[in-house]
């Protein structure tokens, strides 16, 4: 199951710059007259791109992770290999033998919605959280200086988050994230619990 892991990424990666330059160009266009004066909307326009990558990542990584995760899931519940547990999802019954692909997708729905609007919201939250500290700083900074120092630094070096700051906005992000996506992942873990049992819920009924 580890081996999974660079390509996940991989794929979680390529979907988000996709994601995000396909945002960016329908905004452009939509926002090509507007006025530069509407700065307060400014930093939450910039959003949309990061969290429509975000989706867009956890969406075609799901299809990678949601095969492995049926595996480990089952391993976790009925203990085995991964070879004994496979075959035992597999030929389970006479039903599944003849469709494999839908029993190793099985749980794919519940996949992509744990990893597809979760992604979304832990980019945009990092994002947010990094764009609110480095507003910080350049409030403390106008404090410090004069009006013609001020003018001077707009064209110097852009301040940079120190590590702390980063860990801390990573966190917050995570966090939020899993506030979000924690149900759904609940909802996948019951229903692929379950895929080699004669019971086989849907989403609808894992979470009732």
């Amino acid at each position: 199951a580890t081996m999974v892991i660079p390509l996940q990424n991989m794929l979680l990666f390529v979907g988000y710059g996709v994601g995000e330059r396909w945002s960016k160009t329908s905004m452009d266009k939509n926002n090509e007259n507007k006025s530069e004066n509407n700065k307060m909307n400014r930093t939450h326009d910039g959003l949309m791109p990061v969290f429509v990558g975000g989706v867009c990542g956890g969406i075609v990584q799901s299809f990678v992770v949601a095969p492995f995760e049926l595996l480990k899931v089952n391993q976790q519940v009925r203990g085995g290999s991964a070879k004994a547990v496979a075959e035992r999802l597999l030929t389970g019954n006479s039903t599944t033998r003849n469709h494999a692909a839908s029993v190793a997708f099985r749980g794919l729905g519940s996949t992509l919605l744990r990893d597809g609007v979760p992604h979304g919201v832990w980019f945009a939250s990092y994002e947010y959280f990094k764009r609110k500290c480095l507003e910080r700083h350049r409030g403390e900074d106008q404090r410090h200086l004069t009006r013609e120092e001020g003018e001077e630094e707009e064209g110097g070096e852009e301040k940079k988050l120190s590590s702390i700051e980063a860990m801390s906005c990573g966190a917050s992000a995570g966090a939020v994230a899993w506030a979000v996506g924690y149900p759904f992942d609940t909802i996948k873990t019951h229903i692929q619990a379950n895929s080699s049992s004669a019971y086989k819920p849907n989403i609808w009924e894992a979470f009732s």
